[in-house]
């Protein structure tokens, strides 16, 4: 089997054995660079040994994450040998049933000065804590990581974290969708058992197919105090997307998004997130709840999809934020889509009429201003239920009565005519 650079090989490695591939080096490279992500995140690693053109052996360098199921190999010499080189990838001590994984091989040359990468880090650092609940304590700690991003798209780093009290190093990373300029990455602190001061060390810049742009020996720590409250849950970075079609007609119903969720301290769990076009604006958001209990979990959110299918962008989409929080259910998730609902009617569908009238689709303006003006009545709605709860009292509504045509809803009882689109009071759904 041969490796291209930068194109990634998938296969599955049997246990105790070994799969060999071979790749070209041209003249001048000094550095080759591999990725290998395998499917069983929590099994132990794979191994890497590398055989010259003049039958030499190395054993690349490794970073390994093994949560995650991932590793960054490296081999820097000041000239690799030319020729066809053989990467021998072994399973080691892997489960019964063997490993998938996938495999990217990059080679560096030394003599394309000038060529300069998509991202660097700018050596712009910072630190601050957050105290989000107003109590006085700080709830978890930003660090943020500066790059300089020349060509818009998906980019991740990692490094460690070096603890200057007791001498712990805990692995970092961290991901995001970037547009051209200055940008960073804003690493979460959470339960990091003591204040700090912390240190960056040994940073690794990387772009979407996992190929390394650039690397930082880093000479920054963070303030000493930083005050972290205890951590109550925490995103483990597993995601999963697909598409649901509830009534059958052939189209996606909902975006749904699985988050995996790790949780310390049994309680109600809301998730929000909001779904990006490819530029990064915000086209809408979800909410999803459960309650939970300590351990591993999925978390549930569904982007709706005739939205979508309105803002006329077929993906892909980037998920630009995403949030958990810990609290009590009705009044947080309440809260949450009141700050939803307002972005909807301020920012969201005035894009939309923008957008639809650059494009002089009257149809689609006429919609739009429709759902904008249902989308303020539901502000107002969940307004009124997030004071009634606030207070202690029962919402002042028994029953509720829906559009079918632009979403809006009434209290009590059927208008005769809907006030935003003039639909008759009879084809109102009660709930």
């Amino acid at each position: 089997m041969t490796l291209e650079p930068g194109v990634p090989f998938c296969g599955h490695i049997s246990p105790s054995s070994a799969d060999y591939y071979g790749f070209i080096i041209d003249p001048g490279a000094s550095e080759i660079s591999f990725l290998i992500r395998w499917r069983q995140a929590d099994s132990p690693p794979l191994k890497m040994m590398l055989h010259s053109p003049n039958g030499n052996d190395f054993i690349p360098s490794m970073t390994t994450n093994v949560t995650q199921g991932r590793a960054q190999a490296s081999l820097i010499l000041p000239e690799l040998e030319a020729g066809l080189w053989v990467a021998e990838v072994a399973s080691g001590h892997t489960s019964s049933n063997g490993n998938d994984y996938c495999l990217v091989m990059e080679p560096v040359s030394k003599k394309d000065e000038t060529a300069q990468p998509f991202a660097r880090f700018n050596g712009l650092y910072r630190d601050y804590s957050i105290d989000e609940d107003g109590n006085g304590i700080n709830e978890h700690a930003i660090v943020k990581i500066g790059v300089n991003i020349k060509k818009p798209g998906n980019y991740s780093i990692e490094g460690l974290l070096y603890n200057a009290n007791n001498g712990r190093e805990i692995p970092i990373s961290s991901g995001s969708h970037f547009k051209i300029g200055s940008k960073a990455f804003k690493l979460q602190l959470f339960e990091m058992g003591t204040s700090g001061p912390y240190c960056l060390k040994n940073l690794t810049l990387y772009d979407e197919r996992g190929v390394v742009l650039d690397r930082a020996q880093v000479e920054y720590t963070t303030r000493e105090n930083m005050d972290l409250e205890t951590r109550w849950a925490k995103l483990s970075g597993n995601y999963s997307d697909y598409g649901s079609d509830i009534d059958g007609d052939g189209l996606y119903d909902y975006l749904s998004l699985d988050v995996g969720v790790e949780v310390f301290s049994p309680g109600n769990y809301s998730l929000v997130g909001f779904l990006c076009d490819p530029n990064g604006s915000s086209l809408l958001w979800s909410l999803g709840f459960e309650h939970l209990l300590p351990g591993i979990h999925i978390m549930h959110v569904d982007f709706d999809g005739k939205t979508l299918r309105r803002s006329k962008i077929d993906g892909p989409y980037n998920l630009c934020n995403l949030s958990l929080f810990r609290g009590d259910s009705t009044v947080e998730n309440l809260k949450k889509a009141v700050v939803g609902e307002h972005h909807e009617f301020t920012e969201m569908y005035p894009a939309f009429i923008d957008e639809a009238e650059k494009e002089g689709n009257q149809g689609a303006v006429n919609a739009f201003h429709l759902a904008n003006e249902a989308e303020q009545v539901h502000y107002g709605l969940y307004e009124k239920a997030l004071q009634a709860v606030e207070k202690g009292e029962d919402y002042p509504a028994d029953s509720f009565y829906l559009c079918p045509v632009c979403g809006y809803v009434h209290e009590n009882e059927a208008p005769d005519r809907c006030p935003i689109c003039g639909a008759p009071g009879s084809v109102f759904k009660q709930y």
